[in-house]
């Protein structure tokens, strides 16, 4: 009976190390994997590193109703951002030609931009301004790893977005386009530019006439 007790007491206390072996690593293990750092890895799609630019053309008609002429050059243009409130200004050539340049990056895919274009009437006598107002759309997409850009002009998909505004003019006075360059009179530089040499020459000419003498 005293054995069997003994041998019973022996047996507990090798069960207990036992257990004590294999739930001491096995907590330790658990315990250093839990406070070990935890680290994510986000790899961004491919495409965002890249830029599109997005260009909006515009060309400028004058119907002239009178005998006189206007030049289509000098009209101004406004493309405003209806959520932002920002503008963008530009005027048109001797050919009536003036753009609107965009750029859009990856920090952009997933955004649609909203645009309203329209004409400044800037007063000119007997012009009748385009009360044109248009509305350009700019969906900024990421398609099989390449940022694109796909415009909206009035609601239609489009290419190549091109607007032409016409305006009007009633007079017989001939209107030509902005004087651009240098309107000088360059014979008036080349007579000023002898000049200034000749009386380079005078003055040298008696200074060494003065040295000679003495």
């Amino acid at each position: 009976m005293i054995f069997r007790k003994s041998m019973m007491k022996w047996l507990l206390l090798l069960s207990v190390i036992i257990s004590l072996c294999v739930l001491v690593p096995a907590t330790l293990a658990f315990m250093f994997d839990q406070a070990g750092p935890i680290v994510n890895t986000f790899v961004p799609p491919k495409g965002l590193d890249g830029q599109v630019p997005v260009q909006i053309k515009v060309t400028k008609e004058v119907v002239c109703e009178g005998s006189g002429i206007m030049s289509p050059a000098g009209f101004q243009f406004v493309l405003e951002d209806n959520a932002s409130g920002q503008r963008m200004t530009a005027t048109s050539n001797a050919d009536g030609k003036a753009a609107f340049q965009l750029m859009y990056s990856g920090l952009d895919a997933g955004e649609t931009y909203e645009y309203t274009l329209y004409e400044v009437d800037t007063g000119i006598a007997d012009v009748t301004y385009s009360r044109a107002r248009h509305t350009i759309t700019v969906q900024v997409l990421l398609s099989e790893d390449t940022l694109v850009a796909k415009v909206l002009l009035n609601g239609a998909e489009t290419a190549k977005c091109h607007v032409t505004y016409v305006n009007r003019y009633a007079s017989d006075v001939h209107v030509q386009p902005p004087a651009t360059g240098d309107m000088g009179n360059p014979a008036l530089y080349m007579l000023l530019m002898a000049v200034c040499v000749a009386g380079m020459i005078l003055l040298y000419s008696k200074t060494q006439d003065k040295t000679t003498q003495e």
